[in-house]
């Protein structure tokens, strides 16, 4: 189940590389923070 949280990130990183480096970091960096978050609440 925590794996969904790396995985998901890297893909989503992966497929937006193309519109630009920053775009992407910022994306990355809001989607893991909220799949930690929804795995930390379901994890409960």
């Amino acid at each position: 189940m925590r794996a969904i949280g790396y995985v998901v990130p890297g893909l989503i990183a992966n497929d937006s590389w193309k519109q630009g480096p920053w775009r992407t970091l910022l994306a990355s960096a809001v989607i893991t923070l909220a799949t930690r978050t929804v795995l930390m609440l379901v994890a409960r």
